[in-house]
């Protein structure tokens, strides 16, 4: 049931009812919430500012606009929210090294229950993935490397995890991290290291030993950390 606002910080305010809504009433990815003039005249605000704290929670991935139809519940996806810890994190330093702390210790810890699913096709595909990286940086072409290939090899590590926030997170952080460094002053990928970072990775996948496959992720990121914990 929405509530009338007392609240002066009406559009904040109004927003957390409208996801409080979406919780009550249970609603899921492609339920219609209700229009602007009915949450206007249950929660007590005027419709200009619905529409601002819709707008907001479009903006956030929450809700969705149907052009001539309506507003509705968005399917979840990390999307926006990448959007809004990039512009964040990006002016923040100590911001990015926290985020780049809980990828490291995320990805060596969570690989060790791969190691039993990744096939050795799966194996095969992460080597092509390697391969076309070094091509790219052949060619001249190194941000295609580090911005599509890098994100593209460590989707490719957690595939078979089943566990899809856990794919998405491994996705936002990979594209997130290169994304930043390619932008920060005084940041030098060494792209020979950065493809034999890679190929220990595999190699090490293939003696299927977690305690091996743990340290090698985690220490592949070893030079990127260096950078970012004296990147001021």
């Amino acid at each position: 049931m929405l509530q009338r606002i007392q609240n002066v910080n009406i559009q904040k305010e109004a927003q957390k009812r409208i996801r409080e809504h979406i919780r009550s009433a249970r609603l899921r990815a492609g339920d219609a919430i209700p229009t602007e003039k009915e949450l206007a005249e249950r929660i007590g605000i005027s419709r200009a500012a619905v529409r601002e704290s819709l707008k907001g929670l479009e903006t956030l991935g929450v809700i969705e606009a149907r052009h001539g139809i309506g507003r509705f519940v968005r399917q979840f996806d990390f999307n926006a929210i990448l959007e809004n810890i990039e512009l964040h994190v990006s002016s923040d330093s100590q911001a990015f090294r926290d985020l780049f702390e809980i990828r490291r210790c995320l990805e060596s810890n969570f690989i060790v229950a791969e190691i039993p699913k990744l096939t050795e096709q799966d194996i095969r595909d992460l080597e092509s993935i390697v391969d076309q990286m070094e091509e790219h940086i052949r060619n001249g072409e190194e941000t295609k490397a580090l911005i599509d290939g890098h994100p593209q090899f460590h989707s490719a590590l957690f595939k078979r995890s089943g566990n899809r926030l856990l794919g998405e997170l491994i996705r936002v952080f990979s594209s997130l991290h290169y994304r930043l460094l390619m932008v920060s002053d005084g940041y030098r990928e060494d792209l020979t290291r950065f493809i034999d970072d890679h190929r220990r990775v595999v190699a090490a996948l293939q003696t299927r030993q977690p305690q091996t496959v743990s340290r090698t992720v985690y220490d592949h990121f070893t030079e990127p950390a260096a950078w970012s914990a004296t990147g001021d």
